[in-house]
């Protein structure tokens, strides 16, 4: 096959392959022409081929030869006697399964791009007569999309000397992964598409066996990322998504023994040296606190959403906390405990083991936990904050969005837009725990991050030792007497718009 694919070209890639494909379509129909349209016995005798099947693999090459013949014949006969034939051929392929049955249709019919469609996702390598079911299932034959199909998946079988992976192939396999990772569905979106844009610049483009792409690819593919994306972070992001795939394909697969994508940077043009970086998710000073809580207040009592009624508690609990929103957006009733001296939150769903973690309960959450419970609308669901609904695995998502919205609308201090974020709230509270001089591991604790000496600091909790210093320590997350009374004013006030018809419609 590969000899005779290369006769006319002197190589065997995708377009000269497709170009000869197209010529053994042209010989198949002269050579057929004269053979009989019926179905004389059960059995279809194997074609012999007008030329050499020696690069094949001697397993397969009876079976292919038998299969061609038969397509072949399958395809006349259907073509002739779409319904009288249809017994016979249903009997000749003895239980080939539905899909050849279903194959006897007009190529206009709505299934015929699902056949092609299903042939071009198949891995030849792997399932090489699952290739010839499908193509019997196609009625016009090797003519058309088949042959351009069959052409380029013959040429890459060649290619990967009998097995060797495909780039499709190792990303399906990465993908897999990652969905079982609970990775998030817009990440793997984005990432599919990096790769999509990848694979345009290789030859078989996702048909590549991964063991051919070279450093020259990565770097062509560098040079297209630096003139699509002016960010340099945005560049590196997308190089890295593309990186993760090769050391997967490295690592867990071992089906190359260096990855092309190592020391991406040094691919991507130089950044550009900046004046002033800008810091996000800066901590709110107490004016700023007062001033971020007073607008939010003023944004819920008019929001006609979820997302929007919910806003102001969480970002209270975040600043007398230091939780993530998201994590804020999980907490359930059973969440607020007691351990027979001490009242805390337990933390259970967080992004990471640190995350997940008791914070002993200050004034300032009580205030808010106290209110969250004694205004609950929908006493069927175990949320406390309620009526949200899952954005790409994410309850805190619209609120998270509301929050950028409304911030950008109303406040007008000096790198707003850039600088601050939900995240302000979280690290306002560490800058509390950071000025009392607490030792390093109760800060990581009651936030929930792993300390400098890189120990997820959840194991004290195990031996039951601390938790009355970590009461002491959540103590200093405090912003004064003013900005309490305050937060205890703007729920007050939110309590009453939560009494309405249309508000507790929406969170329920």
């Amino acid at each position: 096959m590969k000899e005779f694919l290369s006769r006319s070209t002197g190589t065997a890639d995708r377009r000269a392959a497709n170009k000869v494909a197209n010529g053994i379509v042209a010989e198949w129909d002269a050579l057929f022409d004269e053979l009989t349209l019926a179905l004389k016995a059960p059995i279809i005798p194997k074609y012999d081929f007008p030329f050499d099947l020696s690069a094949i693999p001697e397993e397969h090459r009876e079976y292919i030869a038998l299969q061609i013949g038969a397509a072949r014949e399958y395809y006349l006969s259907a073509k002739n006697h779409p319904n009288k034939q249809y017994e016979k051929i249903d009997a000749v392929w003895n239980g080939a399964g539905d899909i050849v049955r279903d194959g006897i249709v007009d190529k206009d019919d709505p299934l015929f791009d699902e056949y092609i469609n299903v042939l071009a996702e198949m891995d030849l390598a792997s399932d090489f007569e699952g290739v010839f079911d499908i193509v019997q299932s196609d009625v016009i034959g090797f003519g058309g999309p088949s042959a351009h199909v069959l052409a380029r998946k013959v040429d890459t079988y060649l290619r990967s000397e009998a097995g060797g992976l495909t780039l499709e192939q190792v990303v399906k396999r990465y993908m897999a992964k990652r969905e079982a990772d609970n990775s998030r569905p817009s990440h793997l979106v984005g990432q599919r598409a990096t790769i999509k844009l990848f694979a345009s610049l290789l030859p078989q483009g996702l048909k590549t066996p991964i063991a051919e792409i070279s450093g020259a690819n990565a770097v062509d593919f560098a040079a297209l990322v630096a003139s699509k994306w002016q960010v340099h972070k945005t560049r590196q992001n997308k190089l890295s998504e593309i990186s993760s795939v090769f050391n997967y394909a490295r690592k867990a697969l071992k089906e190359i023994s260096a990855n092309p994508f190592d020391g991406y940077d040094d691919m991507l043009p130089r950044q550009k040296t900046r004046v002033k970086s800008n810091s996000r998710n800066r901590g709110f000073t107490g004016q700023q606190l007062c001033e971020v809580l007073n607008w939010l207040s003023v944004c819920s009592k008019k929001g006609h959403s979820a997302s929007a009624l919910n806003l102001l508690p969480a970002a209270m609990l975040a600043a007398y906390t230091g939780m993530r929103l998201e994590e804020i957006s999980r907490i359930k009733l059973g969440d607020l405990k007691n351990d027979g001296e001490y009242d805390y939150l337990d933390i259970t769903e967080s992004k990471s083991e640190a995350g997940e973690r008791r914070i002993p309960l200050n004034r300032g959450s009580r205030l808010v936990l106290a209110w969250l419970r004694g205004n609950k609308v929908d006493t069927k669901s175990a949320y406390l904050i309620e009526g949200l609904s899952e954005y790409d695995n994410r309850r805190s998502k619209k609120m998270s969005d509301t929050f950028s919205r409304w911030k950008a609308d109303g406040l007008e201090w000096a790198g707003v837009k850039n600088e601050y974020t939900f995240h302000s709230f979280r690290s306002t509270a560490a800058t509390c725990l950071d000025r009392a001089d607490l030792p390093v591991e109760y800060q990581s604790l009651i936030i929930g991050h792993v300390d400098g000496r890189n120990t997820l600091l959840q194991k004290v909790y195990s031996e039951g030792k601390r938790m009355d210093q970590l009461v002491d320590a959540a103590q200093y997350i405090d912003y004064g007497d003013d900005v309490f009374k305050l937060c205890a004013e703007l729920l007050s006030e939110l309590a009453e718009v939560r009494k309405t018809p249309s508000v507790r419609r929406v969170l329920r």
